[in-house]
């Protein structure tokens, strides 16, 4: 479902809603409770529209701006010389020029 039909499905939600409201009140009276259930429905229903001006600036906005594709970096099949690799860690084996310090234990 796209956001358009979405919006316009609650727009008949919250108009089915409000008429709801208006039924109540007709056989209720106009109680506290039921006029703060009117003007919740009623900010629902701003909420919606301000939903509505939302999309369209962001419709706008992603229509306007186009990302350009990340450059492609090749990478060469070559066998790279042994020593381009030394000093370099192995990732995930942790720093192998650390590998023949002592671990001092500091139990007491």
């Amino acid at each position: 479902m796209n956001a358009t039909t979405t919006v316009e499905e609650l727009h008949r939600l919250i108009d089915e809603t409000l008429r709801c409201v208006s039924a109540l009140q007709s056989t209720h009276g106009h109680t506290t409770a039921l006029r703060r259930v009117a003007v919740d429905a009623q900010q629902i229903r701003n909420g919606i529209e301000r939903l509505e001006i939302d999309l369209d600036d962001l419709h706008e906005h992603t229509a306007s701006r186009t990302v350009p594709a990340p450059p492609m970096v090749q990478i060469a099949d070559d066998v790279y010389d042994a020593d381009f690799w030394r000093g370099v860690d192995h990732e995930g084996v942790g720093a192998q020029s650390l590998a023949c310090v002592p671990v001092v234990s500091r139990r007491r």
